[in-house]
């Protein structure tokens, strides 16, 4: 009587803890896809965006009139691993590695002069980014994701503070006074998205290595 009972018993528990076992496989499995997917899509959107930031960070620079030899040497480190869409920049850019720190700040100033500041800087969207933080419990680097979102956010945010330094310059009947000082804050207001250009290329650098060195598991 009592075996009649405890064995069915035995066989419910045991049958019990398999299902569980079963679900935990499961949803590992499911975790590991979603890593997967997002790490590799995360890849494709990054490859993509490096050109565009190392391209800006050069443009912008030599706009400004302060490129210097440390900056050609970063670029051309960057564009080793992300080649630039646009070759002929590609090209120049060999040019100026050759040339000592002196001659390179001498050409980014004639530049300046010679040239008119690119003026309007696009804002930088990342929709798989974005995604990824709504699944950031299915990623590992979680705070290097997080970081180079925050930091696309000061990016765009820098970006739309110089777009409004750049439309108040010609606001009617503005002092001399009042212009140069817009015109001061414009400038600074640059000169930070160069620094965050080459922040956030630096964070998806790394981030793309350790992913592809299959550090993220």
């Amino acid at each position: 009587m009592w075996k009649e009972i405890t064995i069915p018993i035995i066989f419910l528990i045991i049958g019990w803890g398999l299902g569980i076992l079963q679900i935990m496989i499961t949803d590992k499995k499911e975790r590991n896809r979603k890593i997967k997917d997002t790490a590799s899509n995360l890849l494709v959107e990054f490859k993509e965006v490096m050109p565009r930031l190392v391209s800006a960070f050069y443009s912008l620079n030599n706009s400004l009139g302060i490129l210097k030899k440390e900056h050609i040497d970063w670029i051309s480190q960057k564009i080793l691993k992300y080649p630039l869409k646009v070759e002929k920049i590609t090209e120049f850019i060999n040019k100026l590695s050759s040339l000592s720190d002196e001659e390179v700040r001498s050409f980014s100033r004639y530049t300046m002069e010679q040239e008119e500041i690119a003026k309007s800087v696009k804002k930088f969207y990342m929709p798989i980014l974005k995604y990824s933080l709504e699944s950031i419990t299915y990623l590992d680097y979680q705070t290097k994701i997080i970081e180079i979102n925050k930091n696309f956010e000061w990016l765009n945010e820098e970006i739309e503070n110089s777009n409004i330094f750049f439309q108040r310059t010609f606001e009617p009947g503005l002092t001399t006074d009042n212009y140069t000082r817009i015109n001061i804050n414009f400038n600074k207001s640059l000169i930070n998205i160069t620094k965050l250009f080459k922040t956030i290329a630096d964070c998806i650098d790394d981030f793309i290595t350790k992913t592809e060195n299959k550090k993220i598991k």
